[in-house]
């Protein structure tokens, strides 16, 4: 005897493919995930690379720090205005913007951010132009204040604070306790030529800060780019993370 049996059916082979509501909440996800880290990094706290000896002896290359934008304030998205929290102080290690990191256009300025975020680099948008050691940001301390008057002999700075009569040096006045580095001079290089430990003497205007790194032999600062106005000090550095060994305070 023959039995017949109905047979089942089955559906045919389609190969997976997201729905539009999941793709949607896939990019709502994103976009929060963003907007937090957007939040975070502009406000709360950002972490960055040493990537020279500028800061010897207390930070070397590939040292990383922590550092608190809203210490001094915080920078209105899409603007370059300001709002102040408070001042900073002779001796804060601060993240300036130095003056060779112009913000570009409008389209760069907001696609940076995303292009960052979804590579991980730390350059703005395929939009920017500059060349590989220009840095957005770089790690400097604060040496004179505005109204203060600052000169430089054999790398170590002079500061006559504003108001007073008598140059003093750096550290009888710094809010913090610091060394710094000098290394000798190449043959035939002068005290007044670049990095020659010799400054001479420059009152700073309203809303002006001198800058400089700790190793004095090898740092890009206010004696290149002259004073540095309030709105491209970006943040305060707080502590160094890594290496865990050894990690301390600002």
């Amino acid at each position: 005897m023959v039995i017949f049996r109905r047979s089942r059916r089955y559906k045919p082979y389609r190969p997976f493919r997201p729905t539009r509501r999941r793709l949607k909440k896939l990019l709502l996800l994103l976009a929060a995930v963003f907007i937090l880290h957007q939040l975070l990094a502009g406000f709360v706290l950002v972490t960055l690379k040493v990537e020279s000896s500028a800061m010897r002896p207390q930070y070397l290359p590939g040292h990383r720090v922590a550092a608190v934008p809203l210490w001094y304030g915080f920078q209105l998205p899409l603007s370059r205005r300001r709002v102040r929290i408070s001042g900073p102080g002779r001796g804060d290690l601060v993240v300036v913007r130095p003056p060779y990191a112009e913000e570009g256009s409008i389209p760069d300025r907001i696609l940076g951010p995303v292009f960052r975020f979804f590579t991980g680099q730390k350059r703005g948008s395929p939009l920017d132009r500059r060349q590989g050691w220009e840095n957005d940001f770089v790690v400097k301390r604060i040496i004179a204040l505005p109204g203060d008057s600052v000169r430089i002999r054999s790398g170590e700075a002079f500061v006559r604070p504003r108001g007073t009569p008598d140059f003093v040096s750096e550290f009888s006045i710094s809010l913090a306790r610091y060394d710094i580095s000098l290394e000798d001079l190449p043959p035939g290089w002068r005290p007044e030529d670049p990095l020659g430990g010799l400054f001479d003497d420059l009152t700073l205007g309203e809303g002006e800060y001198f800058v400089l790194g700790d190793n004095r032999s090898a740092s890009t600062d206010s004696r290149f780019w002259g004073p540095v106005p309030e709105n491209r000090i970006f943040a305060r550095v707080l502590f160094r993370f890594w290496p865990l060994r050894g990690a301390k305070k600002a």
